[in-house]
């Protein structure tokens, strides 16, 4: 009888091993993986207007369903890191890049920022700064997602606050001296 038990416990144990090396996988691979899909999908000129909001379906349920799975920030770090390469931070590869991407990536910030808040301003500052420093004024309606998530991040964390007004306040002065900054600016406002 004892050995059953032993036999049987082992099982469980194994069982256990390769339940967890799945479910590491698919936080370090399969959903990053499947995020970078989604944002190629939504910065492919050769999708159908009609499939468009099919793939934005698809974001939208795949962005709830990740956040009910994982329930760790840490679990989370693998998605930051393929958000942070598909939107080009520190590379400056967002003024050239699609609008409707980068849209999509910014929801994916707000939804997990709105899920984890404090934890995450620290240990991805280097992302969040990223936004005001790569911030497109041509796009006003990734302009206000950006400020949204801004506004939610700074009222919650007084030093990225402060770096990101100061930061603010340099965009602006540097783009003030653009033939079109009023206009810009009346587009986000």
């Amino acid at each position: 009888m004892t050995s059953s038990r032993d036999s049987s416990s082992k099982k469980q144990v194994k069982l256990d091993a390769n339940a967890a090396n799945l479910l590491h996988m698919m936080y370090k691979d399969q959903f990053p993986d499947i995020i970078s899909t989604i944002l190629r999908l939504k910065h492919s000129r050769r999708i159908a207007p009609q499939n468009k909001q099919l793939v934005e379906n698809i974001n939208g349920r795949f962005l709830r369903t990740v956040i009910q799975i994982l329930n760790d920030k840490n679990e989370f770090e693998y998605i930051f890191k393929r958000l942070k390469k598909e939107y080009g931070v520190g590379d400056h590869t967002l003024s050239n890049s699609n609008g409707e991407k980068q849209e999509a990536i910014i929801q994916w910030y707000t939804e997990l920022f709105k899920e984890f808040s404090e934890d995450l301003i620290n240990p991805h500052q280097d992302i969040f700064q990223g936004l005001i420093v790569n911030l497109n004024f041509d796009n006003s309606r990734l302009v206000k997602r950006i400020m949204y998530l801004v506004c939610m991040m700074s009222s919650k964390n007084g030093d990225y606050s402060q770096k990101v007004m100061q930061q603010l306040i340099e965009k602006f002065y540097k783009i003030r001296a653009q033939s079109k900054f009023d206009d810009k600016i009346k587009q986000v406002i």
